[in-house]
């Protein structure tokens, strides 16, 4: 249902004297939270989509270019003719 609709409750007091009552405007927000959740998500998205690009970074920076490094050096070697093992000069 879409749109606003009245709606009048009457509380019952113990005292059965004593009436109360609320009237007031529905209104139907599924949409409105709808819209919420699938902001939520898609801050969620971004914000995972941002952690594995700086996981990335700190692998290319730290863990990869350490086994570039070693592998540059190993080829460095085999180049000179050193058998592995080799000990380094």
């Amino acid at each position: 249902m879409v749109g606003s609709v009245p709606v009048r409750v009457l509380l019952v007091d113990r005292n059965p004297d004593v009436r109360r009552g609320v009237e007031g405007i529905a209104r139907d927000v599924t949409d409105r939270l709808r819209e919420e959740d699938d902001r939520r998500r898609q801050m969620l998205r971004a914000g995972l989509r941002d952690e594995r690009e700086r996981i990335t970074l700190d692998l290319h920076d730290g863990v990869i270019g350490l086994l570039n490094g070693v592998g540059m050096s190993l080829r460095s070697l085999a180049g000179r003719g050193c058998p592995l093992p080799c000990v380094l000069p």
